[in-house]
């Protein structure tokens, strides 16, 4: 408890802190308490809400799915696996009478390039395992290889043509090779495919 004078009769007033007006015992005057102390109100703490963090879970990987390629498709005259003679009998006749003629009327001056031709044509006319096939001899080059095989027959008296036929295909040979895709003649091509058609008919049944 406090106690301050009353300022008009000087009586002492016994008061408590916290009371603002006073009325004097003696006088009924009203005066204001000196030793009034507000009260000290409690801020409330201002609690922030709290934010909850979203977990983000980690996204699986997205496997990339590769589009399937489809593998190129040969050509049908190039098929894999299959052999076969795309000439006729009539082409075959035409050919070989043509090659003989042209060899009797030259006195067999024109073998070498009679040769070529009739085994170029052959060749154009074969697959063999799905491959077509190419030869690139010439003539004039067999020429020079013909004269020196003829020769040593003659100077072996014959014995050598033993071999002449197996130098021969070991030249043929040397330059016959496997034909590109895009080197394949449209004509050649369209026979084979023919020729192909009817031995897969053939399997079929």
């Amino acid at each position: 408890m406090a106690k301050f004078a009353c300022p008009k009769c000087k009586t002492p007033i016994s008061v408590s802190p916290d009371e603002l007006v006073v009325e004097c015992p003696n006088c009924g005057q009203k005066c204001k308490n000196p030793t009034y102390q507000a009260p000290v109100e409690e801020e409330t703490p201002i609690v922030e809400p709290e934010v909850e963090e979203s977990v983000v879970e980690d996204e699986a990987p997205v496997e990339e799915v590769e589009a399937p390629v489809e593998e190129e498709q040969a050509a049908p005259a190039q098929e894999e696996g299959m052999s076969y003679f795309t000439a006729s009998m009539i082409s075959w006749l035409g050919h070989h009478l043509f090659n003989f003629l042209l060899t009797l009327i030259t006195l067999g001056f024109a073998y070498p390039w009679v040769r070529c031709r009739e085994y170029r044509w052959e060749i154009s006319h074969k697959v063999i395992d799905g491959k077509m096939l190419v030869f690139e001899g010439k003539g004039i080059s067999l020429l020079g290889h013909w004269i020196v095989w003829m020769l040593l027959t003659l100077i072996t008296i014959g014995i050598y043509g033993l071999w002449v036929p197996c130098k021969m295909q070991a030249w043929i040979t040397e330059r016959t090779h496997i034909r590109a895709e895009g080197e394949i003649p449209a004509k050649l091509e369209q026979k084979a495919n023919k020729v192909k058609a009817k031995k897969q008919k053939k399997a079929k049944k």
